[in-house]
């Protein structure tokens, strides 16, 4: 899904061997194989996908790499292609007044894969010059026919609008950022299992400022077999009109984990650190709690001054997160670590199951931090809770203001 989602995205997607994409598609595939592109050989820069098809779909230059230049191909056939599947969409509303902006994306996309998720980008403009959003509502849904399905939907803002693609993304590789473009906030993420739906309302301790485009990411795909799924967000945008909201920072938003599978041999509990390298206010934290194969499930958010403690060290001081025991991950924390939040989730039944909810949670107080200083977050199954083949995946976020 996201980068996560890596021990995923290492696997082979062969998307044109979906039976039902037949006629120009298949035209495409064939004349990347007679072109010499190999299904899976794309460590060795003759990839099927990665350096034939998608190039040739998406318009855009092959990647770094590439040892065979492309096939010449018809350009109805790629034109019938792209359009091969509907893209549902619609564009923006806005209050007559201009205070709210509301907007309605989806995509619908039948998958017959293994592990495999389709990515989909999908723009709609802001409106002119600076806004200052103070409050993010709505809905974002998966539904699916067939087999079980998961998605990461992501909602973001960049200085202008990306293409939107037609055929799908496979990678969150160096192709796909650069078709993205760059983004300045990434506002808020999703995890959806099955036909399932997140109801987001964050209002944010301080109005964001942004300006050019909202962009979603939608991702997802069957764990296996056939499905026919369709992603969707229908989120208002609030904005604070007032001239106080011109001169407020912009804020910062960190990420403050995302998954890990519980098991009894590793440890059931993980430790994710966020190091500090400027002078903010923690505001709040909010996001998406999504935990399947539990009934019971916790995370704790620290703030650990002067650093993030005495995590070992794991292949370069870039690897920051850490699974073992909750009472072993504390004791690498400093004695005068702050715990400043808490989420203590349940299934309303026994047995393991899943838990997914919308979290936002003002800081009755915030917490003042100094460069140097260390966010850490810690998700665990605690003691006497059921695991079935527990997966702990939370799109939670730090709001910070920088001071």
């Amino acid at each position: 899904m996201n980068k996560t989602f890596l021990y995923l995205n290492i696997l082979l997607i062969t998307f044109f061997s979906v039976p039902s994409f037949a006629g120009s598609c298949a035209k495409i595939k064939r004349a990347c194989l007679n072109a010499g592109f190999i299904s899976g050989a794309w460590a060795k820069g003759i990839g099927l996908w990665a350096h034939c098809i998608n190039p040739l779909v998406q318009g855009v230059r092959q990647p770094a790499g590439a040892k065979l230049g492309l096939p010449v191909v018809d350009t109805s056939d790629l034109e019938a292609c792209r359009n091969r599947r509907p893209q549902h969409t619609q564009a923006p509303e806005f209050s007559a007044d201009g205070s709210k902006m509301t907007v309605k994306k989806a995509v619908t996309y039948t998958a017959s894969s293994s592990i495999r998720y389709y990515k989909f980008i999908k723009t709609a403009p802001l409106p002119a010059g600076t806004s200052y959003l103070s409050k993010l509502s709505g809905k974002v849904r998966l539904l699916q026919s067939g087999d079980y399905t998961l998605s990461l939907n992501s909602l973001m803002v960049a200085d202008k609008c990306p293409n939107e693609n037609h055929g799908p993304f496979l990678y969150y590789d160096k192709q796909f950022y650069d078709f993205l473009g760059p983004v300045r906030h990434n506002l808020a993420q999703f995890i959806l299992r099955g036909t399932s739906d997140a109801n987001l309302n964050y209002s944010f301790p301080s109005p964001i400022p942004v300006s050019g485009c909202l962009v979603f990411i939608f991702d997802g795909g069957p764990l296996s077999g056939t499905s026919t799924f369709t992603m969707s967000a229908d989120v208002t945008l609030e904005f604070d009109q007032s001239e106080s909201a011109k001169h407020t920072r912009a804020p910062v938003l960190l990420s403050t984990g995302h998954e890990f599978f519980p098991a009894p041999s590793i440890g059931t509990a993980m430790a994710y650190l966020q190091p500090i390298g400027f002078k903010s206010e923690l505001k709040s934290i909010y996001g998406n709690y999504s935990n399947l194969g539990a009934n019971h499930s916790i995370t704790e958010f620290y703030v650990a001054k002067g650093g993030c403690g005495t995590f070992p060290q794991k292949q370069a001081a870039r690897v920051l997160k850490h699974q073992g025991s909750r009472a072993t991950l504390l004791r690498y924390l400093p004695a005068d670590t702050q715990l400043v939040h808490t989420i203590d989730k349940k299934t309303s039944h026994g047995f393991a199951g899943l838990i997914q909810e919308t979290v936002s949670q003002e800081l009755k107080s915030s917490v003042n931090l100094e460069a140097g200083d260390c966010l850490v977050s810690i998700s665990y199954a605690p003691a006497g809770a059921k695991l079935s083949n527990a997966n702990f995946e939370n799109q939670m976020k730090y709001f910070l203001l920088p001071r």
